[in-house]
């Protein structure tokens, strides 16, 4: 099967790009230095490209392989669940602290230990707390609405929202690629999605604070999509480097010039076409590419899900050390991204590849 390293590279550049600005957030120093709020804020965009990424990827995936749903949704669900749910543990004790800490420390009204935080301790009474477990434990989460379970989207481990979207999606995946293969099923596939991104928009299925049900995220999927059902026309037809130009060009004009993501996500993958279908590409695409840039995308989904549980724990020992709010704030900075180093590459080692190993022997 063809491989694009250039996006495995980029995932080591979206995963800590999300870990930093979850630093800025969760210390909230940006309220200190406003300056910040921009660097922040791209964590929400680097979150957006890897969903449009993960549309790539899976299409290309079910295009080259070749499965059966058996077997794709088995492997994919050993690709992500052994990690998912290491850090979903590690998540629901360092949530619990976080809270217990944050509602007694003299500071703890400088990281949003406010109204915000006892609604979400209030959701987990009356049998709340199983209620908000349960959709972890099934990765569907992300689709139950605020207005039913408080924040269920990113309760005990909040990068996982996304997780829960993409889950969402592979379940389906294979129905939408076999949709666009032919005209009609391809026509009734576009009437639903536009109808389900209004019906989302217009909060049909109720509130939802991200786009965590797959409705609310139907341009992300279908932009990498697109993207790799072009990637042959491309590659055999159409020189380069004006074939991604032109064609995301006129993407990011009918989407919304406005919307980074659309932007970045052509950057990258106009960079990983550049290198043709030898995959060698020149000038950017070289960051994606190189021995560091693969590396950190190889521990990219376990540096994604792991490095919210040790913020939280960061920031709870500090106040048991009984750090003041600067201190604090220094020290989860400073020691956040070796530990974050550390874990993802032994969930990497120890999780992650066997997990993926397993589903290859049962695909066999």
């Amino acid at each position: 099967m063809q491989r694009f390293d250039g996006l495995e590279g980029a995932r080591g550049w979206l995963a800590w790009t999300v870990v930093v600005t979850h630093i800025l957030q969760l210390t909230q120093i940006t309220t200190e230095y406003p300056s910040l709020n921009l660097l922040r804020d791209l964590g929400d965009t680097a979150v957006q490209v890897f969903i449009i990424l993960s549309g790539f990827v899976i299409c290309h995936l079910i295009l080259e392989k070749r499965e059966t749903y058996r077997v794709y949704i088995t492997r994919r669900f050993l690709r992500i669940y052994p990690v998912y749910l290491v850090c979903l543990v590690l998540g629901i004790f360092a949530t619990l602290w976080y809270m217990e800490v944050l509602t007694a420390a003299p500071w703890g009204t400088s990281l949003a230990a406010g109204p915000h935080m006892r609604a979400q301790i209030a959701s987990m009474e009356g049998g709340g707390f199983y209620a908000h477990l349960i959709a972890h434990l099934t990765m569907l989460h992300g689709m139950i609405p605020t207005n039913i379970l408080y924040e269920s989207q990113f309760f005990f481990l909040s990068a996982a929202w996304s997780l829960s979207l993409e889950w969402q999606f592979y379940l389906i995946a294979p129905l939408v690629i076999l949709m666009m293969a032919k005209p009609w099923p391809r026509l009734l596939l576009i009437v639903v999605a536009i109808a389900a991104q209004y019906a989302y928009d217009q909060r049909v299925f109720g509130t939802f604070q991200l786009p965590s049900f797959l409705p609310g995220a139907v341009a992300l999927f279908a932009t990498g999509i697109v993207s790799r059902l072009a990637t042959p026309y491309l590659f055999g037809e159409i020189p380069f480097p004006a074939a991604p130009l032109l064609f995301f060009g006129a993407l990011v004009l009918i989407a919304d010039a406005g919307q980074i993501h659309y932007v970045l996500w052509a950057v990258i993958i106009a960079s990983v076409w550049s290198g043709g279908p030898e995959g060698k590409p020149d000038g950017l695409g070289r960051l994606l590419n190189g021995k560091v840039a693969l590396w950190f995308g190889a521990r990219a989904y376990s540096t994604y899900l792991v490095h919210v549980p040790i913020i939280q724990s960061l920031i709870c020992l500090c106040a048991v050390i009984g750090f003041d709010y600067a201190l604090t704030v220094a020290f989860t900075a400073i020691l956040t991204p070796p530990a974050v180093l550390l874990a993802s590459d032994l969930l990497h080692r120890l999780v992650e590849k066997p997990g993926i190993a397993l589903g290859r022997r049962l695909a066999r």
